[in-house]
């Protein structure tokens, strides 16, 4: 049985970086986790007083070279659909397109759909992963 992350840990910031198993889920890594920083740089000011974000962003820069990198660099990206290709251990390339919205009442949180990219075979092989009971994704 897998365990949980730690509260604190649960962050997609925080596992893009420091997730070895995650670097291989992307195509293009860098290009993906890069386009995060830069994200996360565009609401970053109107959280940056927020002790929690700090604390993040002072763990992110000790715990990844990238992330420390990438960070000064002050990039700012504001968020789009976009399309991502990861790389699932049993189904093989899976192509999705992601829609991120901000939570209304929560302007700190943000939430990602991934919708299968129609024409690539994606939805079908979720379907049939699920047919076959197996309880992880």
């Amino acid at each position: 049985m897998k365990r949980l992350l730690p509260r604190r840990k649960r962050n997609m910031l925080r596992i893009m970086f420091t997730n070895e198993e995650m670097k291989k889920t992307f195509t293009d890594w860098a290009a993906t986790a890069q386009g995060m920083v830069a994200g996360f740089r565009a609401v970053y000011s109107k959280l940056v007083d927020d002790p929690w974000i700090e604390q993040l962003v002072n763990d992110l820069k000790d715990e990844s070279d990238e992330f420390r990198l990438w960070w000064a660099q002050h990039n700012v990206k504001a968020e789009e659909s976009r399309l991502k290709t990861i790389i699932h251990p049993s189904l093989g390339y899976l192509n999705f397109e992601e829609t991120s919205f901000m939570v209304a009442d929560h302007t700190s949180l943000r939430m990602s759909v991934f919708t299968p990219q129609a024409g690539t075979g994606t939805k079908e092989k979720i379907i049939q992963f699920l047919l076959s009971g197996q309880s992880e994704f």
